[in-house]
């Protein structure tokens, strides 16, 4: 087990490690007890304000937080050190701590809170990924949410040291026009996925209209052309996504999660084609989903009914895709489970009767270039006679 020494973070501030978190006070000096492997920790600086009544500095009374940042550390040592840089404004890496000070402050390290198995880190020697999710005890928990990240993926991704925070944007983002360029740090790099053209080049007429309702060549050149056929890096990043919006609040993030869970769920053909990555995926959205708390899914993934659309759109596509292939069965029993999780959680009930249409209620949306679903919908007063209609022959 491996300590892991975080100095100088001022008094009041929040901090963090795989989804257990502390409001520091003038002792805190670190964590005690990290298993080997990959780790994500969260911060949010702030200062203490003074108690002049008693003239100490209380820190209960916390004051004006920072943005939130975060960064993942990989751990295959007995030590770590990292100190909050006050220039810099974040907490990095460092060497030039002595033994002796280490010594001093050793016993005010933290145990590492082990209930629930929230806290083991991913250690790819110990641990097979690829095993299925559903039937792996609850002592990794945390550990799915990161299964697929790896440090080679995150030099590509987060060129910054593996540094995140709440304002760090992507390569994707568009700049808006008539601001001044500004020096700021590393952009996130990003999978470029293009929503508003997912047809092959030079496509015609049907074709065109083919590429549009199943955006499978789209993420067929994601997966074989961008991610060389490792579909491990697309994996990775939905997961790294998510663990970042979630606990920096970063919008680039989230919407490069929703492009992805956009395009995935979009797709008929390909689920033919990426059987074992279908089931994977789908694994990796279902924990997410149980890990994601009730207030993110109430005022994120409820708004426009964005995951229930997601997920119809998923089902549908499931069942249009080609039967009698075992791989098949496979995707559909991970989506049971999924559907099942999700009902089970938020209320969310995304089967339809077998007599029911799954397309009548599927419209076009000219905002995102989307289907939207009008299921919802008790009255007319929402309906227009110029809203396009996807018709299915």
């Amino acid at each position: 087990m491996t300590s892991v020494f975080i100095l100088d973070v001022p008094p009041g501030s929040t901090f963090g490690i795989d989804g257990h978190s502390w409001i520091t006070g003038h002792r805190f000096c670190g964590i005690r007890g990290l298993s080997n492997g990959l780790h994500w920790a969260y911060y949010n600086i702030s200062g203490v304000k003074k108690d002049y009544v008693n003239k100490i500095e209380n820190t209960q009374l916390k004051g004006l937080e920072s943005f939130s940042q975060g960064f993942f550390f990989y751990v295959d040592s007995l030590v770590l050190i990292f100190r909050y840089d006050h220039y810099k404004e974040m907490i990095l890496g460092v060497e030039d701590v002595s033994v002796s000070e280490m010594g001093m402050i050793e016993p005010w390290l933290i145990s590492f809170p082990r209930e629930n198995g929230l806290l083991q880190g991913y250690d790819q020697d110990r641990i097979n990924k690829t095993q299925d999710v559903r039937y792996i005890d609850d002592e990794y928990c945390f550990y799915h949410l990161i299964a697929w990240v790896t440090r080679n993926m995150l030099n590509c991704l987060l060129p910054s040291g593996w540094h995140v925070s709440s304002i760090t944007s992507s390569d994707l983002d568009e700049v808006l026009p008539n601001l001044p360029v500004i020096e700021t740090e590393p952009e996130m790099v990003f999978l470029p996925i293009n929503s508003r053209c997912t047809w092959k080049p030079g496509a015609l007429g049907r074709e065109i209209t083919e590429g549009f309702l199943d955006k499978s060549w789209e993420l067929e050149r994601i997966l074989q052309n961008v991610c060389l056929g490792d579909s491990g890096r697309f994996l990775g990043e939905f997961q790294l996504c998510f663990i970042i919006f979630l606990f920096v609040s970063n919008g680039s993030c989230l919407e490069q999660w929703m492009k992805m869970l956009t395009l995935v769920s979009s797709c008929c053909r390909a689920i033919s084609v990426f059987p074992d990555f279908y089931v994977n995926w789908i694994d990796i959205l279902k924990i997410q989903l149980l890990y994601c708390p009730d207030e993110i899914y109430q005022d994120i993934f409820q708004e426009c009914n964005f995951l229930k659309i997601s997920l119809k759109n998923l089902r549908r596509n499931l069942f249009d895709a080609q039967v009698g292939s075992a791989s098949i069965g496979a995707v559909k029993d991970a989506f049971t489970q999924l559907s099942l999780a999700v009902k089970q959680k938020f209320c969310l009930n995304i089967e339809t009767q077998p007599d029911v249409s799954i397309r009548s209620s599927l419209v076009y949306g000219m905002k995102n270039d989307e289907l939207f679903d009008t299921s919802e919908s008790n009255s007319m007063a929402d309906d227009s006679d110029d809203d396009p209609v996807v018709v299915f022959l």
